[in-house]
């Protein structure tokens, strides 16, 4: 399609990987603002190659937006742009009713990713390199899933971390594997003398944390577990703390043993990773709108 530009087959991109976005969300991903995202938007959807609903979401970001997902020829447009066969792109809504059915788990994901990479871009120094959607990771004997995997640029580093969006619909035992899992695949990374990243849990409450406590102290005392060869870099925070602090101020604890709450930028930084600012999500479309 000769009338799309570079950045209306990025967006059509972004899609694929997050499946559905608010207007605000791609407005941080791509603009410079709303209105830009909105008109953008909307001729995407005049080509027949967005479908929209309006969803309420929970938790800290607890409004009313519109949502988009890809209809069959948008998803159609990105796999040509991605020089890939539709067939191979990765699970799409293809109805409303599709899209709204995972959306309570997505939308906070998606929504602590973009609100990160807004503050983000608003902080001197400061950006998200990776968003990569429901990672899994193969230890040697069982694999994790994690609801997604992250890099954080920083003026001390680059910080790995894979994210748990918790909703307090997990039984005990439940975290207790989840744990397990973890530790299992910290021992793998550290026989390859490889930095585990941090792992991140956001949760609805105060006692929810005290419960991935408890599931963390059962896992390590299961027998299904490694013993750790170094305390294990997971850490919680609860919505509340996120709404007052801010995504980069001092709310992640560590599970086990943790007083203190600690700044993003002072978690563990990866030896492997360093990206510059130009390559983190948001910046690229909106520095160029702001020097244009």
């Amino acid at each position: 399609m000769d009338y799309l530009d570079e950045r209306d087959f990025e967006i059509l991109v972004a899609l694929v990987e997050y499946k559905v976005l608010s207007t605000y969300q791609i407005a941080v991903l791509f603009f410079s603002s709303l209105r830009r995202a909105q008109y953008s938007i909307q001729q995407l959807k005049d080509l027949d190659l967005l479908r929209t609903f309006t969803w309420k979401a929970a938790g800290y970001n607890a409004r009313s937006s519109d949502r988009h997902y890809l209809s069959e020829r948008g998803a159609a447009v990105a796999a040509k742009y991605l020089n890939r066969p539709r067939k191979d792109l990765p699970a799409l809504p293809r109805t409303d009713g599709e899209a709204k059915a995972g959306m309570p788990h997505r939308s906070g994901v998606n929504a602590f990713f973009c609100s990160l990479v807004d503050v983000c871009f608003k902080a001197q120094g400061y950006g998200l390199a990776t968003w990569q959607p429901e990672r899994r990771e193969q230890g040697q004997r069982r694999a994790i899933q994690a609801d997604a995997f992250g890099r954080l640029v920083h003026p001390g580093g680059t910080i790995e971390f894979y994210f748990e969006y918790d909703r307090n619909t997990e039984n005990h035992q439940a975290l207790v594997s989840k744990f397990i899992g973890y530790l299992e695949y910290g021992e793998f990374e550290a026989s390859l003398r490889r930095l585990h990243p941090n792992v991140l849990f956001l949760v609805p409450s105060e006692g929810r944390e005290r419960n991935l406590e408890r599931a963390l102290v059962d896992a390590l005392a299961s027998g299904n577990a490694p013993a750790p060869s170094a305390p294990p870099p997971y850490y919680s925070t609860n919505l509340d703390l996120i709404r007052s602090a801010g995504h980069l101020g001092p709310t992640w604890r560590e599970i086990l043993g943790g007083k203190d709450r600690l700044r993003f930028d002072e978690l563990a930084v990866s030896e492997r990773h360093y990206f510059t600012l130009a390559e983190c999500l948001g910046h690229r479309w909106r520095l160029k709108e702001r020097d244009a």
